[in-house]
């Protein structure tokens, strides 16, 4: 992680944060933050909840679940990548020994 070089606030379910960041970083937190104030609308227009607390509980599960399907698609991308590598290493053996 980058040196902090200063602090930003930012605006989530219409609250404001004021954390540390890196210049570097600047940009993918407050991209972050849009990101889950979009989440929340759309959850705010397709289900019934009591508050806001309960919207931010539920922007948190949809948005760990899709981080765990993307993980799960690299891991079996990595695993398919080494199955490749060793079709490919078969198959350039056969071939020099043609």
């Amino acid at each position: 992680m980058s040196a902090i070089n200063k602090y930003i606030t930012v605006k989530i379910a219409g609250r404001n944060y004021r954390i540390s960041t890196s210049n570097e970083e600047e940009h993918i937190i407050q991209s972050a933050c849009q990101q889950i104030d979009a989440k929340l609308q759309d959850l705010k227009h397709s289900y019934r909840a009591k508050d806001t607390q309960d919207y931010l509980a539920m922007t948190a599960l949809t948005m760990a679940v899709e981080a765990q399907k993307r993980a799960i698609d690299i891991n079996s991308l990595d695993a398919i990548e080494v199955e490749l590598d060793k079709s490919n290493e078969l198959l350039t053996n056969y071939l020099k020994n043609l």
